[in-house]
């Protein structure tokens, strides 16, 4: 009798543990330690740090946030398939230097369709930008041209680390006047 009570206890731990196992394993892999590029909601928190700087150092009113978040979401949307078809396009080429002789010709073809798909990209971009200065006042535009001057000096080169997501407030908007 006490046998039995003894399998039957072991067999419910077993099932318990198995199934803590379980739910941690689905956890883990939901988590957002493992990245899949372009997996992620285009809101994620890191950007949602950006956003949240942007809003307090520009001073963007509630409305503003809205039409913010509206073309944030829309410039995500715009800029996903040639970010997706980059990393293809990069893989590929990846995948070319794996071999043991590679085909120059069919490198040589995939970089030039990487800097054209980077230019597009660019393109984009840019156009996003003009899309958020368009719901910015003046002064605000002010703010961000400073913003992203603070950043494209900080960050210049692919290869350089950029700086934290928040890099604290901005010095006070140069006064504008004749010379």
């Amino acid at each position: 009798m006490s046998n039995r009570i003894l399998v039957i206890v072991l067999i419910i731990s077993v099932a318990i543990n198995l199934a803590t196992v379980v739910t941690l394993g689905i956890k883990w892999m939901s988590d957002s330690r493992i990245r899949r590029p372009f997996d992620h909601h285009p809101f994620d928190q890191r950007l949602s740090l950006h956003h949240r700087y942007f809003v307090k150092e520009l001073g963007l009113t509630d409305e503003q946030v809205a039409r913010l978040g509206a073309i944030r979401k829309e410039i995500a949307e715009v800029m996903q398939p040639v970010q997706k078809e980059i990393l293809i396009r990069r893989n590929e080429l990846m995948n070319l230097l794996k071999q043991p002789s590679p085909d120059t010709i069919k490198a040589a073809e995939l970089i030039n369709e990487i800097s054209l798909l980077q230019a597009e990209h660019e393109r984009r971009s840019f156009q996003g930008f003009l899309k958020i200065r368009s719901i910015l006042t003046p002064e605000q535009q002010n703010r961000m041209e400073a913003i992203l001057n603070i950043f494209i000096e900080q960050c210049p080169m692919p290869e350089r680390p950029c700086p934290p997501a928040h890099p604290g407030p901005l010095p006070p908007p140069a006064k504008q006047g004749k010379y």
